[in-house]
């Protein structure tokens, strides 16, 4: 199945039903004002003595169903819209347009982790935006937490299987994407998981249920019986509610949010469980949305309902019997004694639920880049690439090289020119690598990869709220390059421009101290840098250490790059070419 067309197919055929549903819109909108008048020609002649009065019960009966026509028109035809832009942000991210990105997800960036900044992971135009379409955010925070720590063979084998399963299930991604229920960000998983397994006290919901009951009951028979019995049961339903009122307003607040979220999972649930999984992985997830009497979405949606059915009191009409029966008090009781019976089966079901939305994540992406293979998994801990490229560049447009480090090399140093590669090349080789220690497929011909933490020094930046020079940035980002080292994974680390906030000579010799004290630590990775002093480690380390470089040519005045990884120390320098080719006089 061909990307392009299939969602260029499924885009037409949502046009289509966008146009007819418009129409049936414009048509209904009509009918409605042609049973209006009609109604109000029916009124005059009854008014005329023309008309039986019953004659007004058919125009009534027919502007009730035309309203109801008209409004699940309107959901089909939002429903219609909201598919047809779905596909067409589908389109555009197979051209590499972040106008098809999804979730940036700035809130799981955490600015002293070893790579997540210096990679782009987070934030417009990242890896995470072009992944994450997940509905809830259980589903986006169990993306992230795969992109910020590397997983182990098995786990990533079993992943494998379900996204390859999954990458042809279009219907359910679209699905899932066509349900339009959105949540505020003020609630995390944390707090929602806290909220349902927060102890509950003993509530007294037959003394609730009693005196909501009774007391509507007095009323009614106090025509043949006596008023006292609805008075005294009254005043104590009210003092009964008086007493207890604080705390039905701390569960009723409570309790909204996470209705929210839960209602939205319900949602999700609901459609994963009618999907016929084929997988050990979807199997193994789905076991937890049945817990014996009825389904984990079913219960879900009682909750929200729940929640629902306590805000009727607002309602002009219902406020009247609302107090009588004392509706307030017992949905609060309702609501804790779900939060009793099902609050520690939440955090499961938000587990795996969340899961099954980062599979389809990647599965998702693996359709969408049906050449992208999925990583040799290997035990050593090398990298090992064959024509490699950046995942989120345009796929036609990006030059590709071989890179393989952590057997013949441990380490490379790369030098070149300006603009000429060298930082795509060290995200190129993070990105893939965060991909496949995620169970994604990598944006290479071949990839075999072992296991591997990753840690970068890419962007630093200077703060002058903190006070921080770039060049202190830049340490305490090595910094984190050589705590990550002390773990369990042999730590692949990728250092862009090393030490070049500082003077030659102190580069010369922070950089070269450095390097050595990460090959110590068995660490294995790349350096990029201006400084060709730093090429001669070379010769002094031994074979560990390896250079390639990339370069660029001037032609009739125009700088020119081929993009391509050569071996060996770089030759040119363009700066100046740079300089001359603004206009400054050098």
């Amino acid at each position: 199945m061909n990307p392009r067309s299939e969602y260029q197919r499924r885009r037409d055929l949502w046009q289509q039903r966008c146009e007819a549903t418009a129409a049936r819109d414009d048509r209904l909108a009509n009918v409605r004002m042609a049973i209006f008048v009609a109604g109000g020609v029916v009124i005059w002649r009854i008014f005329g003595h023309d008309a039986h009065i019953a004659w007004v019960f058919l125009p009534c009966v027919l502007f009730a169903y035309a309203v109801i026509q008209h409004v699940r028109t309107q959901a089909e035809r939002d429903r219609a819209q909201h598919l047809l832009d779905h596909y067409d942000r589908g389109l555009a991210r197979l051209d590499a347009d972040p106008r098809g990105d999804g979730h940036t997800g700035e809130t799981y960036l955490a600015q002293d982790h070893p790579h997540a900044l210096h990679l782009d992971l987070f934030g417009p135009r990242s890896v995470f935006a072009r992944l994450s379409f997940a509905r809830t955010r259980s589903g986006r925070a169990c993306l992230a937490s795969w992109l910020l720590e590397p997983a182990d063979a098995p786990v990533l084998r079993a992943r494998h299987a379900a996204i390859d399963a999954t990458r042809l299930s279009l219907d359910l991604r679209e699905d899932l994407a066509s349900i339009r229920k959105d949540v505020a960000d003020a609630l995390d998983d944390g707090r929602l998981r806290d909220w349902a397994q927060r102890p509950t006290t003993p509530m007294p919901r037959a003394l609730a249920t009693a005196l909501g009951t009774a007391t509507p009951l007095a009323l009614i028979a106090m025509k043949w019986i006596t008023l006292w019995p609805f008075l005294v049961l009254g005043a104590l339903q009210m003092a009964y509610a008086w007493q207890q009122r604080a705390r039905v307003a701390s569960i009723v607040d409570a309790a909204r949010k996470p209705a929210q979220e839960l209602a939205l999972v319900a949602h999700v649930l609901a459609r994963l469980e009618r999907e016929s999984f084929d997988t050990g992985r979807f199997r193994e997830l789905r076991t937890s949305w049945t817990p014996g009497d009825g389904t984990a979405s079913e219960h879900l949606a009682a909750f929200s309902r729940l929640v629902d059915r306590h805000d009727w009191r607002a309602n002009q009409m219902f406020a009247l019997v609302a107090p009588v029966v004392l509706w307030s008090t017992r949905c609060a009781w309702a609501m804790e004694a779900w939060r009793a019976q099902w609050g520690d089966a939440l955090a499961g079901w938000l587990a795996s639920v969340g899961e099954c939305e980062a599979l389809l994540d990647l599965s998702r992406y693996a359709f969408e880049n049906p050449d992208d293979p999925f990583p040799e998994l290997v035990d050593d801990p090398v990298f090992e690439a064959t024509q490699i490229t950046h995942p989120l560049l345009p796929r036609g447009a990006a030059i590709r090289n071989d890179f393989a480090i952590g057997e013949k090399h441990r380490m490379w140093i790369v030098t070149g020119s300006n603009m000429s590669g060298k930082s795509t090349l060290l995200r190129a080789v993070g990105v893939n690598a965060i991909l496949a220690m995620a169970g994604a497929p990598v944006r290479a011909e071949h990839l075999r990869i072992g296991p591997l933490a990753l840690a970068a020094s890419i962007r630093t930046m200077d703060s002058l709220r903190d006070g921080a020079s770039r060049f202190y940035a830049e340490i305490q980002a090595l910094q984190r390059v050589v705590a990550a080292t002390d773990g369990p994974r042999t730590v692949l680390f990728l250092l862009d421009e090393l030490l070049h906030g500082t003077n030659s000579h102190d580069r010369r010799v922070g950089a070269g101290g450095l390097l050595r004290g990460l090959l110590t630590r068995r660490a294995i990775g790349v350096v990029t840098t201006h400084d060709l002093a730093l090429a001669k480690l070379e010769q002094e380390i031994g074979a560990e250490v390896g250079n390639a470089h990339f370069e660029c040519t001037l032609a009739e005045g125009q700088l020119q790059f081929d993009y391509t990884l050569k071996p060996g120390v770089v030759k040119t320098s363009n700066a100046l070419e740079l300089m001359r080719a603004v206009g400054l006089d050098v």
